[in-house]
């Protein structure tokens, strides 16, 4: 049975070693507490996603208070992932309260999660899927706000603020309110298809209308376009959260799991995209993290005494897409052995 954390969200283990030069070692380091929710593995025997058994697969501040229903057709769990379905061109999935009708949308400004956003001012929804196929137009999207379910295409309906897909190809599209307000992004896909991991972040204030919230968006980590920014409109303080699909054939659509929300803050995994070393201009250290984020470099002349500033303390702060360029000076890289770490502030 799967649990909590998920491999897909262990950036939080132990520094990550990367070798690149005799005698130098980079340790690539960032923090991240749980604040749970809801969460669902979809660990349950096949059967009819409406209906099916709740046990294990829930937690998070309103794991019981909570259930993910069809819209359009009946999605199944199969092999303990959700076979989330289209009927034509259409599928959705939308957050029900447990307690009440199967015609309400669970408003996640209410109660204990709206309580936590607010005092976290930010949330964020992540999940797993898997494509069919990676040469496709077809996409799965994320919809906030629309105050009506299972309505056709969500993500470009006027009164979804903030929609967004991620098609099979490797492409995103961004909508507010129906309007796309960005280009095409991308990000990078193998050639068969393989699950991908998706995270969208939002930072905000307050629900009432007129409020402006920022979103970035992730796929395995890395940074899809700038921060958008929205202003949630027509909701009257209602925070509803959907998902839809346009992946034709109703026996196919796109394998769907590891559903999380959360108010941790969005901390993507460092990645050393490229290091060099010049007598003159010192170490140069090219990375990508979290967008906007301002990191520090500390060093150690071993691995036995603590990591301390650079004798210059240096901190890099990274761009909208979490790019950065941390450069050592040669004073500070002349020991014979060295060990540097990056580290989120």
């Amino acid at each position: 049975m799967k649990t909590y954390p998920q491999p897909m969200k262990l950036k939080t283990q132990a520094p990550q070693t990367f070798a690149f030069f005799p005698l130098v070692i980079l340790c690539a380091t960032s923090t991240l507490r749980a604040d749970v929710i809801y969460t669902d593995n979809f660990d349950v025997a096949d059967t009819d996603l409406d209906g099916s058994d709740q046990t294990g697969r829930h937690t998070g501040l309103i794991a019981q208070d909570v259930l993910i229903r069809s819209g359009g057709i009946q999605s199944l769990i199969v092999g303990n992932k959700l076979n989330f379905r289209t009927t034509g061109e259409h599928g959705s999935l939308r957050f029900q309260p447990s307690s009440l009708p199967a015609d309400t949308l669970y408003d996640f400004a209410s109660g204990a999660s709206g309580a936590k956003i607010l005092a976290e001012q930010r949330f964020r929804i992540e999940f797993d899927w898997t494509p069919p196929d990676t040469s496709g137009g077809q996409w799965i999207s994320v919809n906030i706000g629309n105050t009506t379910f299972d309505s056709l295409f969500q993500v470009v309906s006027g009164d979804t603020d903030y929609g967004i897909l991620f098609k099979n190809k490797g492409e995103v599209e961004i909508f507010d309110s129906g309007a796309q307000v960005s280009g095409l992004y991308s990000y990078t896909v193998n050639e068969t298809p393989t699950t991908r991991h998706a995270a969208i972040d939002f930072q905000l204030s307050s629900f009432a209308d007129g409020s402006n919230v920022t979103a970035n968006a992730y796929v395995d980590g890395i940074s899809v376009g700038a921060p958008v920014v929205f202003q949630l409109a027509g909701n009257n303080g209602v925070l509803n959260i959907q998902f839809g699909n346009n992946q034709p054939g109703a026996a196919g659509g796109f394998m769907f799991d590891n559903l999380l929300i959360t108010t941790d803050p969005m901390t993507s995994p460092l990645l050393i995209k490229s290091v060099s070393r010049d007598a003159v201009i010192g170490f140069t250290i090219n990375f990508q993290g979290a967008p906007n984020t301002s990191y520090k470099v500390t060093k150690s002349n071993n691995l036995q005494n603590p990591f301390q500033p650079l004798t210059i303390p240096l901190t890099v702060m990274t761009n909208s897409l979490g790019e950065a360029q941390a450069v050592v000076p040669p004073s500070e890289a002349s020991e014979a052995s060295e060990f540097y770490r990056i580290e989120s502030l």
